[in-house]
């Protein structure tokens, strides 16, 4: 463990570190976020699933509401599933990216999915809360390639798959106000603008790994607890960091935001791997009218990448070189079409 980097606090409780020159300052706010996590692609980087579209590819997708506005949102999400499937209760029922179970155990055709899409687009558009969107995308098979000191085979190789990934998240997440512009002090060292820190509250979906779903508490922590920048801003700001993990069963109304990320996610990786959804761009009033002016709705959610002043956050990212953090203004500018189309990392 290296030493922790010096920071300065001021009177009113702001906190900066020097490094090289360049002063990056910091805030804690008074407002706590809430982040739903979800996942696309194998855990294990070893593992391919030719049934993917994009079999190499692992996306960690974050959705963040501050917790205020998170009634008001799950209210919002109700009322989009009640116009899906108007003769049952919201929370009686799950809603995913692929379709959900109908009451006759069937699942969900591509009709009935179409007329679903329709109706989320048209729900997020006129979607009346703040929200952001964050994103780390990673190519298993680069990450097996370049550390080669990792043993892959080992069951703890899904743990720093994920480790790097969520690591990636919570820091984007946590730091909404990012560093774009810098000013000259008066000792002609470069300043950055005071970047807003928040305590969070991370929800993670149930995983068909369990071993994997009981270490995810430990990930989480490692994020915090192994760079020496990252658990001096914790201590010095105070800042709370909560992990829960919540399943459909547990029918918690911030459940909605579990769902609303699924969906997202589906969006987003599909159009990655240059598929639609439901076959909504193949028709040209349908893509006018409603899958085009859905990427658009969510391409101004993503969060530009964020960190703390660094390329990497130290031993947090250990495989920097394989995890995109410049991925959001990738995709921002891809979804600018409104065309699907396949894109290498």
């Amino acid at each position: 463990m290296v030493d922790g980097p010096r920071l300065s606090v001021y009177p009113d409780g702001s906190v900066s570190w020097d490094n090289g020159g360049t002063r990056y300052n910091y805030r804690r706010s008074d407002t706590r976020i809430l982040i739903f996590v979800d996942e696309k692609g194998a855990l294990h980087p070893t593992v391919v699933d030719n049934k993917d579209l994009y079999p190499e590819m692992f996306v960690s997708l974050a959705v963040v509401i501050e917790e205020d506005s998170m009634p008001k949102f799950t209210d919002r999400f109700h009322a989009f599933k009640r116009k899906v499937r108007p003769d049952l209760e919201p929370c009686s029922w799950e809603i995913k990216g692929r379709g959900y179970q109908k009451s006759n155990g069937e699942h969900t055709t591509r009709e009935d999915m179409i007329r679903t899409w329709r109706l989320f687009s048209d729900w997020l558009r006129r979607l009346d809360i703040e929200w952001h969107l964050h994103a780390c995308v990673s190519n298993r098979e680069k990450i097996v390639q370049t550390h080669s000191e990792i043993d892959w085979n080992h069951k703890s190789a899904s743990h720093s798959l994920m480790r790097t990934n969520l690591a990636a998240l919570v820091w984007n997440c946590i730091a909404l106000r990012g560093m774009r512009m810098t000013s000259i002090g008066p000792n002609h060292d470069i300043i950055s603008p005071i970047m807003t820190v928040h305590d969070i509250h991370m929800f993670y979906d149930r995983l068909r790994d369990k071993h994997l779903e009981r270490e995810l508490p430990n990930v989480f922590r490692f994020c915090f607890e192994q760079d020496p920048l990252v658990r001096g801003l914790i201590d010095t700001l105070g800042i709370n960091a909560e992990f829960v993990q919540i399943g459909f069963d547990d029918r918690r109304p911030c459940f909605a935001g579990i769902e609303f990320a699924d969906m997202v996610l589906y969006v987003v990786y599909n159009f990655i791997a240059g598929r639609d959804v439901a076959g909504m761009s193949s028709d040209p009033e349908m893509s006018l009218r409603y899958y085009q002016p859905m990427l658009h709705a969510i391409r101004k959610r993503i969060a530009r990448s964020v960190f703390l002043g660094r390329q990497e956050v130290s031993s947090v990212i250990r495989m920097s070189d394989c995890v995109d953090y410049t991925f959001g203004r990738v995709l921002v500018d891809r979804m600018s079409t409104g065309i699907p189309q396949r894109i290498q990392i």
